[in-house]
């Protein structure tokens, strides 16, 4: 967690359902996004999509609505092409408390899941997939 390019508590928060964390690190998120990768997305037509959910948003598409309008205002100001939001209509294989399972059980529920794309909506874009991960993970956003 030494080397975590986020705060432990501030992600303890947000998965809790802080909207305030959720906030700082989608503002966080869209800052570093946009210094990195300005030029791709300002002539681009993009998509933003966050974690699949059902009914409930869940904590990476809260996060991900405050980093779209962070973004957003980002490419406003530099009279680029908004980004725009689209979601990945998603049907579960399984009702149980996904939280309160390990990585292999998520893994293996994840698997039979289907997920919904329509083809021409996403065509010719740039898609920019948002999910919160775990603290340990080995990726890292941006």
């Amino acid at each position: 967690m030494e080397d975590a390019p986020f705060r432990p508590e501030l992600y303890s928060r947000l998965k809790f359902g802080c909207d305030e964390a959720a906030r700082e690190m989608g503002h966080q998120m869209a800052d570093a996004f946009f210094e990195k990768n300005a030029s791709t997305i300002l002539n681009g037509r993009c998509l933003m999509i966050p974690s699949p959910f059902n009914f409930v948003p869940n904590a990476a598409n809260v996060m991900t609505m405050h980093l779209l309008d962070r973004l957003n205002n980002h490419i406003v100001d530099a009279k680029g092409n908004h980004v725009e939001y689209a979601t990945v209509p998603r049907k579960i294989s399984y009702m149980d408390d996904y939280g309160l399972l390990s990585g292999e059980e998520r893994k293996s529920l994840i698997a039979g899941d289907r997920f919904y794309f329509n083809s021409q909506h996403f065509e010719s874009r740039c898609l920019l997939f948002v999910d919160r991960g775990s603290p340990d993970s080995s990726s890292r956003p941006i």
